[in-house]
């Protein structure tokens, strides 16, 4: 008897020690995780650690929550450290697609020094709003590029990598401005289809581009200068009426505060709105 009870001490024993090195083995497992994530915080390693794939894909759904998607490849695009990883996705309701990017950034008015500055941090950015553009840019571009009163296109761009397009249309008279704004509500007729995948405020903040209308002269010395007479950002959410009545508006407040020279074309209704 006493015999069998002395085994069976020594495995409810044994079986102690176990388990007790397994909770050991857990705590010191958990006191190496805890202090190499303080040690990567207090370090500021973690701004060099590429935004994981849950952290890109995080970031798409809250620039992309009007139309639904899929990923369709995933790349590394740079060679040396650090690198950047591309994401491509494929709208699947429209032939659209976007790219975002698991990458590294310069904070702002800063320079680069060495790699221990700490200046570099790791972002996740997504360009589906240039995207979005892109997808009506041949539409527009025919539109604009037909009209023979287009001068010039630009782009403006911020250092948080987004852009606008804008056109600048140079006219002499009343006539001529009708023409005008006869290809800018076709333009706006294109973006209206953007209404079925985003709300109003979202194509408020991310208009197709910008037409701006102005009289041109040359000085002597043979330069153009330009009097702005009218600019529209372009979101599809005004009516064909809205827009006329708003351009004429503008024209003609111009000229009657002299800022214009006045032109006699100018219908007698039209001028007296």
């Amino acid at each position: 008897m006493n015999y069998g009870k002395g085994i069976t001490e020594i495995k409810n024993e044994s079986e102690e020690n176990t388990s007790k090195r397994k909770i050991d083995t857990f705590k010191n497992v958990m006191y190496f995780v805890f202090y190499f994530i303080l040690f990567i915080y207090i370090s500021g390693l973690y701004k060099y650690i590429p935004k994981s794939k849950f952290a890109v894909l995080h970031k798409v759904k809250e620039a992309v929550a009007g139309e639904n998607y899929e990923l369709v490849s995933r790349e590394y695009i740079d060679d040396e450290y650090p690198r950047t990883i591309k994401y491509v996705f494929q709208s699947t309701e429209r032939n659209l697609e976007f790219d975002a990017y698991s990458t590294y950034t310069v904070r702002r008015n800063a320079s680069l020094n060495f790699p221990g500055d700490d200046r570099l941090m790791s972002v996740v950015l997504v360009d589906y709003e240039t995207a979005v553009r892109n997808y009506y840019q041949n539409g527009v571009m025919e539109l604009v590029k037909a009209s023979p009163y287009v001068d010039d296109y630009q782009i403006d761009k911020s250092w948080e990598e987004r852009y606008s397009i804008y056109y600048i249309f140079d006219i002499d008279n009343y006539n001529q401005l009708q023409e005008v704004i006869s290809t800018i509500c076709q333009v706006s007729k294109l973006y209206e289809e953007e209404q079925n995948y985003h709300d109003t405020e979202w194509i408020k903040e991310n208009p197709l581009c910008s037409l701006k209308i102005a009289i041109a002269s040359l000085k002597e010395d043979g330069t153009k200068m330009r009097k702005m007479i009218s600019e529209i950002d372009i979101t599809g959410l005004e009516d064909e009426k809205t827009i006329v009545d708003r351009i004429n508006n503008d024209y003609i407040s111009k000229m009657k505060d002299g800022e214009i020279p006045w032109d006699p074309t100018i219908p007698g209704d039209a001028e007296g709105d």
